[in-house]
Order: C-alpha cells, then structure tokens, then sequence
C-alpha cells in the first residue's frame, strides 16, 4: 500500500539491518571449512614486512612516552588509576580473544 510505505520501510530496513548485524555461523562449519578447503597459510612475509613491523613497534612505543610526559606535566596522580583501568580492559579484551581463538580452531 502507498500509504504504509513510509512508515513500514524504516521498520523492514531495521529488521534487515538487526539480523545481519547479529547472524550467527556455527563452529562445525568453521572446522568444517578448515578441513575441505585444502588450503593452508603461506609464509609470504619479506624482510621489508618485517621492517615495517619493528618502525611500528618503536612509533607506537613512542605514542605511550610522550603521553606520559604530558600526563606528567598536566593531569596528575589521577592518570595512574587510568592507565589501571586500561590495562585491566586491555587484559579482557585479550583473554577473550584467546577464547575465541581456542573455541574456533582454524586458520585464517
């Protein structure tokens, strides 16, 4: 109807958006993808790759030196509980990353 138009494709673009935002794949497809698939990763990294690995190291060492410098000069005690709390999180985010890399067992 011309006349629900309007109102109705707002609400079946969100449903559409709502499901492929939250879809879900099962585990045994994974393995099972890993396991046909035949495929296994190639070690293409060059001298150059790594490099540029090591450059981005330092750099991002660098980001944490000159913001404790500033943090030093203008925040104050209060910048300790923060880099706390951060660690904290950033211990989370990565135990629950080796979660899932225990769970899904495949390369990729």
């Amino acid at each position: 109807h011309a006349s629900c138009l309007p109102i109705c494709l707002p609400i079946v673009m969100m449903r559409f958006l709502w499901t492929k935002a939250f879809r879900k794949k099962s585990i045994d497809s994974f393995v099972k993808e890993d396991n046909t698939s035949g495929t296994h990763l190639l070690r293409t990294l060059t001298l150059f790759d790594l490099l540029c690995v090591g450059i981005g190291g330092t750099v991002g060492s660098g980001v944490f030196v000159v913001t404790a410098q500033i943090a030093q000069g203008f925040a104050g005690p209060g910048v300790i509980i923060s880099w706390l709390i951060a660690g904290i999180a950033c211990s989370f985010s990565a135990l629950s990353y080796a979660e899932l890399s225990c769970r899904i067992p495949s390369s990729g």
